[in-house]
């Protein structure tokens, strides 16, 4: 075995480079940043190891400063944390390779064995304490994770794994490992079985309901959301009956249609069912875009606004509680499901992250035998923790649904838990069928190994293993290295992959249809009335409203323009302060009251634009859907759904059409 670890110093700040070279200049004595110093003659023990629950892979190793008789002609080899540490290996099998490449985040020095401790990690700590917010609008899973990754200029690789799996979810404040693993479950949530039933759970008999199910896999939206949409739509609220009353399954209207770009992409949307499901996914993505990537507020706008869009989520939520499995029977979730297709492992190889599916690469040319390379096995089972049916019970405690692995329930006696099933909320899709599943617990399996260490052998990975405890393929969970006295082990904590998917049947009983009494009304609410004054002039009064709001969540978050525009603009405007001491929350509602206190009112014209203006746009919801002010240079200042929050844009057409101009720069 041969590895060689070098080291480098971290980056020099400006200011230190600028002393370096102010002492170069002047003759002075320096010293350079250390580059690639093998400190290889200096390591007493190294530990490289990963695991699927830790992000970065790590690297713990010990330094020797000095001997245990003090030698006072040892140089001791002081690293600094930040530094770069580089790891190479060799062995009779294997060319001389770069095996890691990270930082040092951490260092001990221990003085009852003279040496000391460091931790280095490779780049994927960065992601796993970096906190994002990010909005992902039905983008593929690999260009979520190259966006992930751009937040903090990690570069991805090349040969990154294409996957398809479409999302559309609001991220927010979430590290990039968090992200990752979110993505890593949507992938393997929304992957079509390959199992031999239809693929469509109890609809495979229904075309129209398949179509409309395999547009919201495309889309990425929640086949069930999309069922009890279209059941609501041409069903009569029934999920077999859809296009029973329209050929237009979504009840797509021709203008909206032309709105979204419908009939470029979709041009037999209004015959074709496949191409009309299609179309309503698209408008319905578009609409869960601009509210900011709430789906349920995308629902409703799907709808229109105001009450009779309310009712219509209100029936919406209704179908999805009733609708049935829009997908083949897949296993309970748990630490030992079997269903690993789409799950994936990212992790950095050398300066890019990459990722692997869960299964797929098995390492070519190795088999880990009893007689060659392995020195202890272990295997065990438990049913300690199985739970083989679940009752569902509603918010009075009644039972309305119970899921049953019956064999399970066989073999080992009913193990049952309670599942208490949550009532529908704005902005969040409640799959009580699918939480209720989850909570079935089948046999835990548990396997490891200790053998003779191969650096291919790392988390994400699958191998071939063939002992007298273990056979066939084993995912690898951890992995843990250790070289030391020139021998190189290795410890595997191992999953197993069977040959073929084991799919349990799954029984569903209906006993009552449940009743909620706290879902979201959806309504807006009144807010913190405190104004401005409205005594500024237009420039002052815009920047201490930029000061006092600037960043801020609305109390009405996402739909809290109105809000936004009365708070930012109560110190600069008289009318906007009114406005906002009066909890006026709604776009038509500050237009009516504009014309009625003499507020000129007029249509957009950006030759009468003005700083301090209210801009009133025309949105998917219709006229007087959105307003901001206009800051005098292009731009505005508002609530921006997609980021939640008051934003500053050098670009006022970039959130809707404008159509008005409420001339608050002057009243």
């Amino acid at each position: 075995m041969d590895l060689t670890i070098y080291y480098s110093d971290p980056p020099l700040t400006q200011k230190e480079q600028e002393e370096l070279d102010e002492k170069k200049k002047k003759g002075e004595s320096y010293t350079e940043p250390r580059k690639m110093v093998d400190i290889t003659n200096y390591v007493l023990s190294v530990t490289w190891n990963g695991n699927t629950d830790e992000a970065a892979r790590k690297v713990d190793f010990s330094l020797a400063f000095n001997t245990t008789d003090k030698d006072s002609s040892f140089t001791a080899m002081l690293l600094n944390l930040g530094g770069f540490i580089y790891m190479y290996y060799a062995d009779d099998t294997q060319e001389k390779v770069q095996i890691f490449s990270g930082r040092i985040f951490y260092q001990k020095r221990n003085t009852s064995n003279y040496s000391f401790e460091y931790v280095a990690y490779d780049d994927m700590i960065y992601l796993a304490q970096s906190k994002m917010n990010i909005n992902f609008q039905n983008i593929s899973i690999t260009e979520a994770i190259k966006k992930v990754c751009a937040e903090v200029g990690i570069p991805v690789a090349d040969d990154i794994p294409q996957m398809d799996t479409k999302v559309n979810w609001l991220a927010d404040d979430k590290s990039g490992t968090e992200i990752f693993k979110t993505l890593s479950d949507q992938s393997w949530a929304n992957h079509k079985p390959n199992s031999s039933g239809s693929g469509y759970g109890d609809y495979g008999d229904c075309p129209n309901t398949c179509a409309v199910i395999d547009a919201a896999r495309e889309y990425g939206i929640d086949p069930k959301i999309a069922v009890a949409m279209a059941a609501r739509e041409s069903g009569g609220d029934d999920p077999r009956a859809i296009g029973s009353a329209s050929q237009n399954m979504m009840q797509i209207e021709t203008a909206t249609a032309l709105y979204y770009g419908v009939e470029d992409k979709y041009p037999n949307w209004r015959t074709d069912p496949q191409q009309n499901a299609e179309a309503g996914m698209l408008v319905l993505s578009k609409k869960i875009e601009e509210q900011g990537g709430d789906t349920w507020a995308g629902v409703k706008a799907y709808n229109g606004s105001g009450p009779a869009a309310d009712e219509y989520v209100s029936l919406v939520q209704n179908n999805y509680n009733n609708v049935g499995a829009c997908e083949d029977a897949a296993p309970a979730q748990s630490e030992t499901s079997t269903n690993t297709d789409n799950h994936f492992t990212v992790y950095c190889n050398i300066d890019k992250i990459t990722a692997v599916k869960k299964g797929e690469s098995v390492i070519e040319n190795y088999t880990a035998t009893d007689a060659v390379n392995i020195i202890h096995a272990e295997h065990s089972q438990s049913i300690e923790n199985m739970k083989n049916r679940v009752k569902a019970v509603d918010e009075a405690g009644n039972v309305c649904e119970i899921y049953t692995i019956e064999d399970d329930a066989t073999h080992y006696g009913t193990l049952q838990t309670i599942y208490k099933m949550k009532p529908p909320q704005k902005g969040e899709v409640i799959d009580n069928e699918k939480l209720a599943k989850a909570e079935l617990k089948r046999m835990e399996e548990t396997s490891s190994l200790e053998g003779i260490g191969n650096i291919q052998c790392i988390t994400g990975y699958t191998i071939t293993v063939a002992s007298e405890q273990l056979s066939g393929k084993f995912f690898i969970k951890s992995d843990t290295h250790k070289f030391e006295n020139n021998v190189h082990t290795m410890t595997l904590e191992l999953e197993f992959v069977p040959e073929k998917e084991e799919v349990p049947e799954i029984k569903k009983e209906v006993i009552a249809k449940p009743i909620f009494k706290s879902s979201s009304s959806g309504s807006k609410k009144t807010y913190n009335t405190a104004s401005g004054g409205g005594t500024l002039p237009v420039d002052q009064g815009m920047n201490a409203g930029w000061q006092a709001w600037g960043y801020q969540t609305m109390d009405n978050g996402t739909e809290g323009c109105c809000e936004a525009a009365t708070k930012v603009g109560s110190y600069h405007s008289p009318f906007l302060a009114d406005e906002c001491n009066k909890g006026v929350v709604r776009v038509p509602n500050l237009v009516e009251d504009a014309k009625n206190a003499g507020v000129p009112v007029l249509d957009f014209d950006a030759s009468q634009l003005e700083k301090g203006d209210c801009i009133v746009y025309y949105t998917s919801e219709g006229a007087d859907g959105h307003v901001t002010i206009y800051d005098g240079e292009g731009g505005y200042i508002g609530n921006s759904s997609s980021r939640n929050m008051v934003w500053h844009s050098n670009d006022y057409t970039d959130c809707g059409t404008p159509m008005r101009i409420i001339k608050t720069s002057h009243y």
